[in-house]
């Protein structure tokens, strides 16, 4: 069973403090989010500049996926990041 984890990850380009630090940058990380939504740009924003892949469901335009988002993020919180076996609500504090 994956276990959520929550997570303040300072600086937008620095993912040192965070669980995804030692992940395969191979796969993509996967992000659901909304466009308009600050911590899920900063979120795409890091892992982009970390030089990760990043798959992003901008929930409004991806209903399909929202029964799969809310199997991990129960109560609605965005951005749900995915990295492989690691799942973290929220980003910066949010």
């Amino acid at each position: 069973m994956v276990e959520p984890c929550f997570f303040t990850a300072g600086k937008v380009s620095n993912l040192a403090d965070t669980p995804f630090q030692e992940k395969d940058t191979a796969s993509p990380v996967i992000i659901y989010g909304k466009d308009s939504c600050p911590f899920t740009r900063r979120a795409r924003d890091a892992f982009t500049a970390q030089g990760r892949d990043v798959l992003f469901y901008n929930l409004p335009d991806h209903p399909e996926k929202m029964a799969e988002f809310l199997s991990h993020s129960p109560e609605g919180k965005i951005p749900l990041v995915i990295d492989k076996d690691i799942v973290c609500i929220g980003f910066e504090g949010t």
